[in-house]
Parts: structure tokens; C-alpha cells; sequence
């Protein structure tokens, strides 16, 4: 489900304009709910015990019979300790390179490249997905850690249990899902200064857009520095940019345009 078709689902009332606090209290209860509970249309009646369960043998599933079974996978436990790792990590960048460093160090024995393939086969599941940098450079793509994001927040949170309060990138993963329903490519930006920009799009008519996601708006010292990011951003490649913070999403029922 997306944020909508949830609400829809639960016989929930849609925001309507004007959005004031007491809708807008209203919706963000439920948007965190529907972070919990996840967008799997199997779960949404089930317990929430039954629903942490479920989702655990989710991931448990794609484990064995998407990944282990077909490729052959001897090393179960590495691959657990990376997907574990990547699920706490969502919203963030991965680097297979300070990974390998640092579970050579615990005396794991896996090569590079298996990493590598690890976290392909992840991806060809539909468990994880990356977002590469924005760059006309190939190499610079290819070699910069990509940015993590997975299929599900409420996957994540009941196979990581670290991400509950951090409502930002539980609305950042959020987004990133709802640009990908839209089909568009999409891509992380660092500036010259090396502030980040959550995400450059591109649609299919070939329109560049930026988007700043920020939880709180009126949190002052986290818009300062999000903005900052922004300003440079848009200096830097001649494209407007937006924030969508939690009010915004929640008005707009996702990110899109209106």
C-alpha cells in the first residue's frame, strides 16, 4: 500500500484543505502507523505481535528462497549480519568497501566481491534497493557509496527495532518508495562543499527536480542546515528544488506535485 491506498484500506478519512494542526495530529498518528504496520496488504488485521512475526518470516523468506536457494549461498550468517546492517541503515550510505573492513575485523572470511553480489541478489528481491550519486563522471557513480532504501519501513522496523524514533528517515524511505511508483530515476547529490541533497529525480520526459525531505520544519537549526544543502545544490545545477516535511506529505498524500 501507499499512504493513500492504506488509509482507503482502513476506512480512515483522507486529509482535506484547509489542513490544520488537529488533521494534521490526525494524519501523522497514522502515518507512524502505517510506518509500524507496513504497506503489506496480509498484515494490516493481524495482531501486533502477529504482524512483527510475519514481517520477520518476510525477510526470513526472501533469505532462503530468493537469495540462499538460488545462489547457492554457503555463508547464511554473513549474509543475515548484512542484511541486518543494511535495514538499520536505511536512508543512508553503504559502502561495500567499509563494510568488508569492518567484518574482516570481526573474522568474517568473504571476498569483496561477494559482498558485492550479496547485495545485488538483495536487490534483484526486492528487499533493499541503492540510489547512486548524481554525477556525469561514470567512475565517480560507479566507486561513491550508494545510498541504502528498503521495500518496506514497518520490514525495517520489525527486523531492526533502532529505527523508531527517527521518524526522518522513515519519511525519507517513505518518499523514496513513492518516487519509484512514479517511475522516475532517481539519484542522491553531493554539493562542491559536500552537503547532501536526498534526492535528484529525473521523469520520463526528461524534467530534473530536487527534494529535501525534513521531518520538522520548524525544527530551525535542521531546516538551516537542510537548506543550506539545497541552496548550493540549485547554484550548482541550474534546477529548482523543494522540501517535503511531514505536513507537506501528509496534505499531499505522498510526494507529488500539486
Amino acid at each position: 500500500y501507499s499512504y493513500s491506498e492504506y488509509l482507503i484500506a482502513h476506512d480512515l478519512e483522507a486529509p482535506s484543505k484547509p489542513f490544520g494542526k488537529k488533521k494534521f495530529d490526525y494524519q501523522r498518528k497514522h502515518l507512524l502507523d502505517f510506518f509500524r504496520k507496513s504497506g503489506f496488504p496480509a498484515v494490516q488485521s493481524m495482531s501486533m505481535n502477529e504482524q512483527l512475526e510475519t514481517l520477520q518470516n518476510y525477510v526470513e523468506t526472501v533469505v532462503f528462497r530468493d537469495v540462499v536457494e538460488r545462489h547457492q549461498i554457503s555463508n547464511i550468517t554473513l549474509l543475515k549480519y548484512l542484511i541486518d546492517f543494511l535495514l538499520k541503515n536505511i536512508a543512508a550510505p553503504f559502502s561495500v568497501n567499509k563494510f568488508y573492513k569492518d567484518i574482516k575485523s570481526q573474522g568474517y572470511k568473504v571476498s569483496k566481491d561477494s559482498l558485492y553480489s550479496y547485495l545485488d541478489y538483495l536487490e534483484d528481491a526486492f528487499l533493499v534497493f541503492t540510489v547512486p550519486i548524481f554525477t556525469e563522471s561514470l567512475r565517480k557513480m560507479q566507486t561513491t557509496p550508494k545510498k541504502i532504501y528498503a521495500i518496506d519501513n514497518g520490514l525495517a522496523l520489525a527486523n531492526t527495532f533502532n529505527l523508531s524514533d527517527n521518524f526522518g528517515k522513515l519519511l525519507e524511505n517513505q518518499v523514496y518508495l513513492d518516487l519509484r511508483r512514479q517511475g522516475k530515476k532517481i539519484f542522491y547529490y553531493h554539493t562542491a562543499d559536500g552537503y547532501e541533497v536526498d534526492f535528484i529525480t529525473q521523469d520520463k520526459q526528461g524534467n530534473y527536480e530536487m527534494i529535501q525531505v525534513v521531518w520538522d520544519m520548524n525544527d530551525q537549526t535542521t531546516f538551516d542546515r537542510e537548506k543550506r544543502s539545497l541552496d548550493q545544490a540549485e547554484k550548482e545545477l541550474g534546477f529548482s528544488g523543494k522540501f517535503i516535511d511531514c505536513a507537506t506529505y501528509l496534505s499531499n498524500l505522498g510526494c507529488v506535485k500539486k
